[in-house]
């Protein structure tokens, strides 16, 4: 009455766990992430309405680094990370900063010397920024095992 089977159970067993292993695929692999906070600040002053993410500096070598961690800055320009879970941290390795506001095109955070300057054409702003926001300093920090504090200082030059 029912037809036999169509397809053979090695064959079943097989895509069975190749879709485990994608499935599996999906975390946060072999990035160990550490806990990260911090303070941004502007000229000495906490800044707010802000996100602060930390991109990992590729490693001669390696194609996979992980992948960016976020947070929101707060009223008090205290921050927390997350990568894969909810304040998770960062990726342990080196990292470049950026710090984004509310109202700031993505055209706004490209330097002069990157090698996007003539995909992203800049543009004006849209809302009034702080000072910092026109910053082109270049900040790397190191994430290590354990719990990180950075002070994150912006200048407006």
């Amino acid at each position: 009455m029912f037809p036999q089977n169509i397809l053979p159970q090695h064959t079943i067993a097989f895509v069975a766990f190749c879709f485990i292993a994608i499935a599996g695929g999906c975390g946060n692999g072999d990035f160990q992430t550490a806990k990260v906070t911090g303070v941004v600040t502007c000229k000495g002053e906490p800044i707010s309405n802000a996100t602060i993410v930390f991109t990992p500096v590729p490693i001669a070598g390696k194609s996979l680094i992980g992948k960016p961690a976020t947070g929101a800055v707060e009223a008090d320009g205290s921050f927390q990370l997350t990568t894969y879970k909810h304040q998770d941290g960062a990726v342990i390795g080196k990292h470049r900063v950026a710090v984004t506001f509310a109202g700031q095109e993505l055209a706004d955070l490209v330097r002069e010397d990157d090698e996007f300057q003539d995909v992203v054409p800049r543009a004006r702003r849209r809302a009034k920024l702080p000072p910092c926001a026109n910053s082109n300093k270049q900040i790397e920090v190191e994430v290590k095992s354990g719990e990180n504090h950075f002070d994150i200082s912006l200048s407006d030059s």
